[in-house]
């Protein structure tokens, strides 16, 4: 294959694939997201049914586990000319590939159910290079909500699992949990129940692999897709944003194509509609035309990105604004649709993307079906369902707005002060004023670390691997998290403990950037003021200085703008019968020449 290590892949514990909307749902995703490998899990059935399935996915290797009764099954797809898996072991719960003449990067996809003791199913599985699907586990209760105190000794067996075995979570963006269940908003559970586990190889190899949470369709649990080199950078946020002049072009065609459809009511839009489309006012309206003018020639070549982009929905465009995540393609239907004469809400259709005061407002009413209701134009991808520029080009553009690397979020909306901000900011782009950095720019000759005169001083060096950062860090660190923490490239060592919120403290990311800081000042100390400088304690002054940011960071007053007033400045004159001096004066060096006055005024 031409890259070996581009190879996007898309878990998802279907919770059955026999249902109506499946297949529909699953060409979306394949679609939108082009994954070379797809992983199934709780499939449910087998035989020709299966059969049938399975060949309406057009991926054509697979791999398939029947499920034991109506539970269970794993169903893996791949792409072949883009890269092959060879089978190694498999078990009704979990089964195992590795890429074919690549057989250092293997795979394990799995899934558990409810009723298999957990710790004793997984301690049957060797660590392998990385391990992806549904496991039925938290490593905490804060990757929980909703849900019984009483699992707290179950996420601990979990996460003593992951420790043990050398794994390391990838993390995730999106949405926060990946399984949900309930109809009734206050009582509906939620748990990040699916994630990717890798072991320390893998993650050497792949410094930028990410996941991101899809959002919840069909299913419980939520998809999850897996990118070894991580997510694209948005065009729009590079450089200096100009954009290619034919696609901004055909950008402005789709608006005014979308504005013939959704400003039917103005003449110049009934004019068009008369003259090329005998009035009507459809998405099936773009047909080319004889001696149509240059305007609907440039609408009709970009017909595809209007028809790709517009839904006509009775419900999406109210709820667009408050929905959680884009309104999904199940809602394209009337509203009736949700709405059943004996139950009420069809709430699993749509109950996943609306917060819970909106539920709430929505289970207050009572749908009365009406003939004179009319459908709207919905933009598919803006927030608030209306149309813009800026998305019609991302969608030209065959791009993801929602695509922005996270890693730049957690360093500004972390939980520390703004010069910390900042200061990780200019170490991830490596413009820290280290030796090295110092000696391209001509202001030193000497790119050597001068505290241990071992290697050249580059960023990583300095926050990690010199003898003064180790000696911090070893001050700082639980003895069974040293041996991972010294490795990875200076964007994943810094992405993964800015993104972790630590097991032994909630608040490991804060500690680490503070960390971090420190380590700067002493270095600079070092350097500049006082040679062989470190704190007696330096794990006691770190954990102070964190405890009063955290501290000031929580208080009200930390989170609220101060109120500026305005106040006039004048002379006050004193009461009758005082008198009052007022005084200034001035020097010039010190000892040097120096002079003052006065003025005495009374009432």
């Amino acid at each position: 294959m031409s890259n070996q290590t581009s190879c996007p892949i898309l878990v998802w514990n279907a919770q059955g694939v026999a249902s109506r909307g499946f297949l529909h749902t699953l060409k979306e995703l394949l679609r939108q997201y082009a994954p070379k490998i797809l992983v199934l899990l709780e499939t449910k059935i087998s035989g020709t049914m299966a059969d049938d399935l399975c060949r309406k996915i057009n991926l054509d290797g697979q791999y398939r586990i029947d499920p034991m009764g109506f539970t269970g099954g794993i169903w893996v797809f791949w792409q072949s000319h883009d890269v092959s898996l060879q089978p190694q072991e498999s078990h009704p719960q979990f089964a195992t590939f590795t890429r074919t003449n690549y057989s250092q990067l293997s795979m394990s996809a799995l899934t558990s159910n409810l009723e298999t003791n957990f710790s004793k199913r997984l301690v049957r599985l060797q660590p392998r290079i990385i391990n992806l699907g549904d496991f039925n586990e938290t490593r905490s209760m804060s990757e929980r909500k909703n849900c019984s105190d009483n699992l707290q000794q179950r996420c601990s067996n979990f996460d003593n699992w992951i420790n043990n075995n050398g794994l390391i979570d990838l993390g995730f963006s999106g949405p926060e949990f990946t399984w949900c269940r309930g109809i009734k908003p206050e009582h509906r559970k939620y748990a990040r129940l699916d994630r990717g586990l890798c072991n320390l190889q893998w993650r050497l190899r792949f410094e930028e692999a990410s996941i991101r949470h899809l959002l919840q369709n069909q299913s419980d649990h939520c998809p999850t897709l897996i990118l070894p080199r991580g997510f694209a950078t948005i065009h729009s946020a590079r450089g200096l944003g100009l954009q290619a002049m034919r696609q901004a072009n055909s950008a402005f065609l789709v608006k005014l194509g979308w504005r013939v459809l959704s400003e039917k009511d103005k003449l110049w839009s009934q004019v068009v509609r008369a003259k090329y489309c005998d009035g009507r006012c459809d998405i099936d309206i773009f047909v080319a035309k004889p001696k149509a003018s240059n305007a609907w020639k440039g609408i009709i070549e970009n017909a595809n990105y209007i028809r790709d982009g517009i839904r006509t929905e009775a419900i999406a465009k109210p709820l667009c604004s408050v929905a959680i995540g884009p309104i999904p393609p199940q809602l394209e239907d009337a509203i009736s649709e949700l709405w059943d004469v004996n139950t009420g809400w069809q709430w699993d259709l749509f109950a996943h993307v609306l917060p819970g005061d909106i539920l709430s407002t929505i289970a207050s009413y009572e749908l009365q079906p009406s003939n004179d209701s009319e459908d709207q134009l919905v933009w598919n991808s803006s927030s608030h369902g209306g149309f813009t520029l800026k998305s019609a080009l991302a969608r030209i553009q065959n791009r993801d707005q929602s695509a922005r690397d996270p890693f730049w979020a957690t360093i500004w909306k972390g939980n520390i002060p703004l010069r910390i901000n900042f200061f990780l900011w200019l170490a991830t782009h490596e413009r820290l004023m280290t030796n090295s950095h110092r000696c391209t720019r001509g202001l030193t000759s000497n790119p050597i670390c001068t505290i241990c005169d071992s290697a050249e001083e580059t960023t990583l060096h300095l926050l990690r691997d010199c003898s003064l950062a180790w000696t911090v860090w070893n001050a700082m660190l639980p003895s069974h998290d040293r041996s991972s923490f010294f490795t990875g490239s200076l964007r994943s060592w810094l992405a993964y403990n800015l993104g972790r919120s630590g097991t032994d403290n909630r608040n490991w990311s804060t500690y680490f950037a503070t960390t971090l800081w420190w380590i700067w000042k002493w270095r600079n100390k070092c350097m500049f003021d006082e040679p062989n400088f470190i704190p007696h304690n330096p794990r006691r002054v770190i954990q102070e200085k964190t405890a009063s940011t955290l501290q000031a960071m929580q208080s009200p007053a930390g989170n609220s703008l101060t109120i500026r007033t305005e106040q006039f400045i004048r002379w006050v004159p004193p009461p009758l019968g005082w008198y009052k001096l007022n005084v200034d004066g001035a020097a010039k060096g010190n000892p040097g020449m120096a002079g003052g006055g006065g003025v005495l005024r009374g009432h």
